[in-house]
Formats: structure tokens, sequence, C-alpha cells
């Protein structure tokens, strides 16, 4: 009985003595304890650990691909950008900003974070998309290529996305093409109303605009002002008291490029009354 007790207590030491070398064995080959990051409550008070090794006891505020703002345990309110975090905590966050982006709010021109569908990520922004794969400018600003069938779900529907919205004029965009051409109600000689957008500021703190309008004694000339709002409508003026002339710009790059009024009942800058429905088009 002595001796049998004997073999078991070895026996127990050499499985003891096993899993020891086994662990040691994992950590020889840098490895690390995988874990779900929808299980870790970044919300709640927890360890962060920075890219040297100190620890910080704190809850998640907010964050996004640059910057957290967490809680710390003693009650002070610290900003702490991503890139000092350690690779697990940077990880985590990730799969955290990832997991709760609105889709409704995505900003194409702007980092964010992309998911495979076996759980790793990578920050970038979205290059070109082709049929099976898209490009992606990494953080260390190199272009990678991405199988779109190796992306997560939802990933793929913020290709789709995209692809609905690709042909959308932004602001820059309008604003851009406002200034290449001259606007006129006509494209032959018989026109009667020239726009001239430039990008100096005007007197009023906007920007200068050149208005041109055809009389029975020549040409008439005036200096006015523009501005794009956030809707799209652009809003035209000179000081002679004439009020706002608002025009419906075009929103897609595949829609005629023309200058639409909105104006009703309104006189215009010289003086005359303005049909509602008066269209300027570009003279190439």
């Amino acid at each position: 009985m002595h001796l049998s007790f004997k073999i078991f207590v070895s026996l127990g030491n050499l499985i003891f003595l096993s899993c020891l070398i086994a662990e040691e064995d994992l950590s020889s080959f840098g490895a690390s304890e995988v874990v779900d990051s929808i299980k870790i409550d970044l919300f709640t008070m927890r360890n962060w650990t920075s890219r040297e090794g100190a620890v910080l006891e704190a809850k998640l505020l907010s964050a996004d691909t640059n910057l957290i703002e967490v809680l710390t345990s003693a009650g002070k309110r610290l900003s702490i950008p991503v890139p000092n975090l350690s690779d697990f905590d940077r990880k985590l966050l990730q799969k955290h900003t990832h997991a709760t982006e609105d889709l409704q709010r995505l900003n194409f021109s702007k980092p964010r974070v992309w998911m495979s569908v076996d759980g790793r990520t990578m920050i970038g922004t979205l290059s070109i998309v082709e049929k099976s794969g898209v490009y992606i400018y990494r953080e260390d600003n190199r272009l990678v290529r991405l199988e779109i069938d190796q992306l997560s779900p939802k990933d793929r529907k913020v290709l789709a996305l995209y692809s609905t919205t690709a042909n959308n004029l932004s602001t820059d965009d309008v604003e851009y093409m406002l200034c290449m051409y001259k606007w006129r109600d006509q494209t032959n000689p018989s026109w009667n109303l020239q726009l001239e957008f430039e990008k100096t500021p005007a007197a009023d703190g906007r920007k200068l605009l050149k208005i041109t309008h055809k009389t029975e004694g020549g040409l008439s000339r005036v200096e006015g002002s523009w501005v794009l709002g956030k809707d799209g409508i652009l809003s035209t003026a000179v000081g002679n008291g004439g009020g706002d002339v608002r025009w419906i710009c075009p929103t897609t790059k595949n829609a005629r490029k023309t200058l639409v009024s909105e104006i009703r009942g309104l006189f215009n800058y010289f003086g005359f009354l303005m049909a509602s429905n008066l269209t300027l088009v570009p003279d190439h």
C-alpha cells in the first residue's frame, strides 16, 4: 500500500512536470491565449497595457481608430493614443470598433477597421474596388489587396454601400466643377446670362462670383459672391439688394452637369424676374 502511494505520487509529479514543460514550450513560441473580444466588456474596469508593459486600470468611455478616452479607477479622465497600447489591446479595440460601426455614417475617405472571415483585423482606407478584390491603403501607407470572399459579412456590406455611393459628387467635386467652366443659359452665341465661379474670397466673406448679362448696348458685368451649402444648394448674390439666387447642383457624376434655379417670384441680379426653371450649362 505504501509502495502504491509512492507510485501514485510519482505519477502525479510526472504529470505536473509534463504540464510545466508544455507551458514552457508554448511560451518559447511566443504564444498567447486567444480571447474572444465579445466576452470582454471594455466599458467596465479592466487593466489596459501600454506597449512598454505599464498597466492602467480604467474603463472605456469612447474610442475611434486613433484615440480612446478612459476613466481610471482613481476617477481621472484620460485620452490615450491607440498606437501606445499593447498589441492585444489594439486588437480588442479594432474588433470593438468594427462590431459597433454604424454603416449609415460611413466616410469612405477615412480609415476604418477591416476584418477577415477568420477575425483578423487591419486599419486602412478604401482605394480601389474590383470584381474579386479590394485595395486598401494601410496605416503604413502600403497599398494591399484583399480578396472580397475573405472579408467579413459586414465588410462586404460596406463594399455594397460603396458601390451605390461611389458615383455621388462630394462638396469638393461640385466646387471643382463650378470653377472649371463658365456657366451660361445657352452654349450657343445667343446666351444672355453667364456666371464665373472663383475661389478668391469675396467682400462678404464668401467666394467671388463674376456675373455677365447681355444687353442691347453690349455686356453688363458685376461682381458677386457664392457659397455651396451642405445640402448641395448653391447660393449666389450681388450687393444690389436682390437677395440670393438658389441653384440645385448635380449630385452624381453621371448626372447632366447643370445648375437649375430654385428662385420663385424674386428679382435676380439685374432687376428682372427670373423664371423658376432657368438652367445654366457649362460652356466648354
